[in-house]
């Protein structure tokens, strides 16, 4: 954990603040988007007993074992920048698990806000699901152009610039991309 931690603060302290890192090149994505995939499984493991995990122990053990390296093959995360008004705010939240046992398929979501940046990580379970049908599927490529950027694993699309700040009414869309129906928004958003 502390690896992570050390290796992604050079990046991500600068983003906390608005500005720019030194260079989001793809191996600082990279160690952002292992950040990321690392606070998800602390907040799933941090969950009340009864909650759904979505990872198991063996996957959890594997990200712990491989977590230089590079995120879950099966995990899409992306980077948005927050506007001031969110700036002194911490936020997380784990989706709940979807799953359709009849094609033993699971997805869950975990967003992170933190300063004035946000994060988004999707992983998936099954052969119906995989990054393509994930994004075609909700438009997430075509809607979220300039406001949000895909950090892994297409963190090979270089040079990549910040994406622009985000409103308070695409914040909340942001957080909604994955969500449940009967969840309710953050309070801060409302």
């Amino acid at each position: 954990m502390s690896r992570i931690e050390t290796r992604a603060r050079p990046i991500l302290d600068p983003l906390i603040r608005g500005h720019a890192p030194p260079t989001l090149t793809n191996n600082n994505q990279r160690r952002l988007a292992l950040w990321v995939c690392l606070r998800a499984y602390i907040v799933e493991a941090s969950t009340p007993r009864g909650h759904n995990d979505y990872s198991t122990h063996d996957e959890r053990i594997a990200f712990a074992a491989d977590n230089q390296k590079i995120p879950p093959e099966n995990a899409v995360v992306w980077l948005v920048m927050l506007p001031d008004s969110l700036a002194s705010s911490a936020y997380n939240r784990l989706q709940p698990v979807i799953k359709d046992e009849s094609k033993s398929e699971a997805l869950q979501a975990y967003t992170c806000f933190i300063g004035k940046v946000g994060f988004q990580l999707v992983q998936w379970k099954g052969a119906g699901l995989n990054r393509e049908t994930l994004i075609n599927d909700r438009g997430l490529s075509r809607t979220w152009q300039g406001r949000c950027i895909e950090i892994w694993p297409n963190h090979l699309a270089y040079p990549r610039k910040l994406p622009r700040t985000l409103t308070l009414s695409e914040v909340m869309a942001f957080v909604k991309r994955f969500h449940i129906s009967d969840l309710q928004a953050p309070e801060f958003l409302q």
